[in-house]
């Protein structure tokens, strides 16, 4: 907590020096988040009929770390009520039990392996190997999830790879697409952990400048899944825009691309389909064969998609007993470092403006983002 109020007050008084824009976000002021703080405390968590009701409890426990008695409670009463609901909610569900304990949690899940869809069926297994708790490995039928089932199993998802794989990246970027803009995302395996994002330019190389996010959902979830920490592997990035979200703020955004969300001709690809043949194409040789680099295609053949790159005007108190406070997490989207005034909305810092600022000024075709899982020495070092 002392650590965010020194970063906030240096901002404060070097903020006119930095030359910052400060655009307004009304929700950052104390009077609009102490507003919010008393609606969050006053949910209506009697209504167990009202899906749309239960969703939006169900959202607002999770995005913004609800999980008092009162809320616990109401998450066992919905676990009893679970085979009555919609497949939506019966989902949501499940990723707002993921990161709390609940009694009866592990012998829920274990019923929902049983009775649930293929989606909710592998998020149950992967919450229970999380736990490091003997499951039985499921059969589904579907293909594509029982494919990401059997990453699961074998823990794929915990690769890291080492500076000597990460260094084929800037020739096979020169040589494969030497007329764009690339970001490449620097992440561990543990999501509490910021990622460093960095901007490639094929003629001067990177931007020794590295801009702080966060890769971690609220759920804390495998990326695999929809609203789940961010994949590791390609993303076609699409354009700038703006967000009417009034969480994610008035900072432009960037909006990005799974495979399967859009066209690989989308991705200057000349096909009208996904196959794995396409995919590989935009990674180089050695890193073809590594699992963990495939979550992108994984989870877009099974349908997750709208993930972007973003600012965020939610109050980092939410999550003050985190390690990656001050940041917030969203939906599994890359979520960066912003700091904004508590009297008067205006932004203080921004990582995203800073990358928007980085972009624009280059002037160049926007192209791929890489987001790659490494370990501890390739991290500390990044492209330095």
């Amino acid at each position: 907590m002392k650590i965010y109020f020194l970063i906030i007050i240096f901002f404060v008084l070097t903020g006119e020096q930095l030359g910052y824009s400060q655009p307004i976000s009304v929700r950052t002021q104390k009077q609009q988040r102490q507003a919010f703080i008393e609606q969050l405390q006053n949910m209506n968590l009697q209504l167990l009929q009202d899906e749309s009701s239960i969703q939006k409890n169900l959202w607002q426990i999770s995005a913004f770390n609800c999980y008092g008695k009162r809320e616990k409670k109401y998450l066992r009463k919905l676990m009893s009520m679970y085979h009555t609901f919609s497949p939506e909610l019966q989902y949501q569900l499940l990723t707002a039990v993921a990161c709390t304990t609940i009694p009866g949690k592990n012998k829920w899940l274990r019923e929902v392996m049983n009775i649930g869809n293929s989606k909710q069926k592998c998020l149950a297994y992967s919450l229970l190997r999380k736990e490091n708790l003997e499951v039985d490995c499921l059969n589904l039928n579907d293909e594509s999830w029982n494919s990401i089932l059997g990453d699961i199993h074998v823990a794929d998802y915990k690769f890291e790879l080492h500076k000597e794989l990460l260094n084929d990246l800037p020739s096979f970027l020169k040589a494969q697409f030497p007329e764009q803009i690339h970001l490449i995302v620097l992440l561990r395996q543990d999501r509490n952990i910021p990622a460093k994002v960095y901007v490639w330019r094929n003629e001067e190389g990177w931007n020794q400048e590295f801009f702080v996010y966060l890769a971690r959902a609220a759920s804390d979830i495998l990326p695999y899944f929809s609203n789940g920490n961010t994949p590791c592997g390609v993303f076609k990035i699409k354009e700038r825009a703006e967000s009417k979200n009034e969480f994610i703020g008035p900072t432009p955004i960037l909006v990005t691309v799974l495979p399967f969300e859009s066209s690989p001709l989308e991705w200057e690809a000349n096909n009208q389909s996904w196959d794995k043949n396409i995919y590989s194409f935009f990674l180089p040789e050695r890193w073809r064969g590594i699992p963990l680099l495939w979550q992108t295609y994984s989870a877009g053949q099974v349908g997750r998609k709208d993930i972007i790159v973003h600012g965020s005007t939610i109050s980092p108190l939410f999550f003050e007993n985190f390690s990656f406070f001050p940041l917030t997490p969203s939906l599994g989207c890359l979520s960066a470092l912003e700091l904004w005034n508590a009297y008067d909305g205006s932004r203080i810092e921004s990582h995203q403006q800073r990358l928007i600022d980085c972009l624009s000024a280059l002037n160049r075709k926007l192209g791929l983002m890489y987001v790659i899982q490494v370990d501890e020495e390739t991290y500390k070092l990044g492209f330095n």
